[in-house]
């Protein structure tokens, strides 16, 4: 009887996510969970049995003939959902194991890619005087819990340091800005209103600074 006509088996198969960009460790794990239902993972765990000869044992030959079919059935389904973007990219894997490692690497690599991108773009960008330094604030905030996603955590002084930094000098003593008033009792401030209000004094210790200096 063909494993695909068990249900929970087929729907199973089916809610398997289609592998893009960003959701690698969910899509392995839905692969691994439906092809270990019907012992198909077999083809991810164990390397392609060696080539039955004419000494081989029935035992050999069951299990050769059990790998391959399983080998098959996975290639298929794992092809099946990928997305276009990396269906060229399985083209010289004959194993379902070995194409499994292979896309894993591949987004090993593009991890890192996309730590230095981020990594630099936080400690390097300035804001543009367009966007709105609240929308500057929040997008640093975001590339941060980006970075805390590919486990590099960013730690909240480092990250107000970093804000800090990229705003411009001057211009901060007319905010006003509500940081008790609005706030949920319990509630932490939030980040762009911390950062503001530090902006603020620091602008106002600036000015006094000039103010004895002349």
């Amino acid at each position: 009887m063909n494993s695909f006509n068990n249900f929970p088996v087929s729907n199973q198969i089916c809610s398997i996510e289609t592998l893009s960009e960003n959701n690698f460790a969910k899509w392995k794990s839905d692969v691994e969970l439906a092809l270990g239902l019907p012992d198909f993972d077999i083809a991810l765990t164990e390397d392609k049995p060696a080539a039955l000869i004419i000494e081989s044992t029935q035992a050999q030959k069951d299990h050769f003939h059990k790998w391959e079919k399983a080998n098959k059935l996975s290639m298929l389904i794992i092809k099946k959902s990928m997305s276009g973007e990396f269906q060229g990219f399985s083209i010289d894997i004959k194993t379902a194991k070995g194409l499994l490692e292979a896309i894993g690497n591949r987004y090993k690599e593009s991890e890192k890619d996309e730590t230095g991108e981020l990594m630099d773009y936080l400690t390097n960008t300035k804001y543009d005087g367009v966007s709105g330094v609240r929308a500057h604030i929040l997008k640093m905030e975001d590339i941060a819990n980006r970075l805390t996603k590919l486990k590099v955590p960013i730690a909240e002084s480092f990250l107000v340091y970093q804000i800090l930094n990229s705003l411009p000098q001057k211009g901060w003593d007319h905010l006003k800005l509500p940081i008790t008033s609005k706030m949920i009792p319990g509630q932490s401030m939030p980040l762009f209103l911390c950062v503001l209000e530090l902006k603020r004094k620091m602008g106002r210790r600036r000015g006094r600074s000039c103010e004895l200096s002349n």
